[in-house]
């Protein structure tokens, strides 16, 4: 990812903070307090899932907002971006089979951003 968007960091931090915190937040609140379970693939819980959700939305509007700084990405884009790539993190975490979910929680959270701004944010 770095080498495909070295010109827009902001889609860097939109693969990786995801599957790096977010990810991690889900299994360690799952494990924890997963008491409501739903099974796609593996087993996850509904806690799980609103803690990556509630995590990457933080991560990622910290993350835009320091970008914002050394670039002219509109704040209402870093709103809807850090929805977005959630929504489509926690999904893509849901019903991807087991270890895979490294390359599609990126990769999907960067195509969403793409997606929705055109290729350029």
């Amino acid at each position: 990812m770095a080498g495909l968007f070295a010109s827009q960091p902001y889609l860097i931090a939109v693969g990786i903070l995801p599957m790096a915190y977010g990810d991690a937040a889900a299994a360690l609140i799952g494990k924890k307090f997963g008491n409501h379970q739903y099974c796609v693939f593996a087993k996850k819980s509904f806690e799980g899932s609103a803690a990556m959700f509630i995590v990457t939305v933080i991560c990622l509007l910290a993350s835009g907002f320091f970008f914002i700084v050394f670039s002219q990405i509109p704040a209402v884009n870093i709103f809807k971006i850090s929805i977005a790539a959630a929504v489509i993190s926690v999904i893509a975490e849901a019903i991807t089979p087991k270890g895979f979910d490294n390359i599609t929680i990126p990769l999907l959270s960067v195509l969403i951003a793409l997606f929705l701004f055109g290729g350029t944010i």
